[in-house]
């Protein structure tokens, strides 16, 4: 799980986010997990999307976080 994933806004829109991502994705294969599952501020719902991540739904408002992102490996 990675919960949050931040980059200083002077370093945004450069790839750094991408490559942290991607470091994850890449750890959670050598581990023989099945993916990355993502807890997300709504500030950053456009870049999860943007890296293809697929939006889990809600489905009991008392437990779920309200955007958690999956990504597949």
């Amino acid at each position: 799980m990675l919960h949050g994933l931040y980059v200083d806004p002077v370093h945004q829109r450069q790839g750094v986010g991408a490559q942290l991502l991607a470091a994850c994705v890449t750890r959670a294969r050598e581990l023989g997990l099945d993916g990355v599952l993502v807890k997300a501020q709504a500030d950053a719902e456009a870049f999860f999307r943007g890296q293809g991540l697929e939006r889990l739904e809600v489905r009991d408002e008392s437990r779920d976080y309200a955007l958690r992102y999956w990504h597949r490996v």
